[in-house]
């Protein structure tokens, strides 16, 4: 942990998340009510499988190519391999993006999104302080992101004032975030058609760049489903 994670900790407590939770809670608490929470509960967890598999395909494909940079080339079964997995994470991408804006869609017609947009950095902050910071890394880690990648987007978030959205982009809302991974969605795709005609470059970070960004951008839209069902 750096000294900048040690200094945030330092700063909450349990008390004061679980302060910030019920001052959103009392404030959305019209939008809660009308919330369905099936839905919420629905999306929410199939974003996490969709982006989890994703996530195999982002430390596969880095290990291949460090591995094709190492060696020069790779063998035409593990270039077809590559070019299948590759296909297959462009499905799962795009299925947790659609996961992500069917949650945001029930966010926004409950009313309550506008309210927890604006509270996102305060939950965030407050989180990093208690006994929940441990739970939400747990999360991350069961969906298969390793530390040096967690620990990149957490520093990440500090210089972004704890705003969750703000990973790898300027967003500033929930919506915002799933435009930008929708953007690079469509990054990835070039990708993947240059890799369909190419085969995987050599060039360390050729596609990873926008992987990497597709991992922290959705990994910091998701976050909102976890605030979401401790809300109800």
């Amino acid at each position: 942990m750096t000294s900048d994670q040690d200094e945030i900790l330092a700063h909450g407590s349990d008390a004061k998340f679980q302060q910030e939770v019920d001052a959103f809670r009392r404030e959305a608490a019209p939008g809660l009510g009308k919330l369905n929470r099936d839905v919420c509960a629905s999306q929410y967890q199939h974003a996490k499988q969709r982006y989890a598999d994703f996530i195999k395909y982002y430390y596969y494909r880095r290990a291949i190519q460090e591995r094709k940079v190492r060696e020069g080339h790779l063998p035409p079964q593990v270039e077809r391999e590559v070019v299948e997995r590759a296909e297959t994470a462009m499905n799962d991408y795009d299925a947790c993006v659609e996961a992500l804006d069917g949650l945001r869609a029930e966010l926004e017609r409950s009313g309550v999104l506008p309210i927890l947009d604006p509270r996102m950095p305060a939950l965030c902050k407050a989180a990093r302080g208690s006994s929940e910071y441990e739970r939400i890394l747990n999360e991350y880690r069961q969906m298969g992101l390793q530390q040096p990648e967690i620990d990149l987007y957490i520093n990440r978030m500090l210089r972004s004032e704890f705003n969750p959205f703000g990973v790898d982009s300027s967003a500033k809302t929930f919506r915002e975030s799933i435009d930008f991974a929708r953007s690079t969605g469509r990054q990835l795709r070039k990708n993947l058609a240059e890799i369909q005609q190419y085969g995987l470059p050599h060039i360390e970070g050729g596609c990873s760049g926008s992987a990497g960004v597709g991992v922290g951008s959705l990994g910091g839209a998701i976050i909102v489903g976890f605030f979401i069902t401790i809300s109800f």
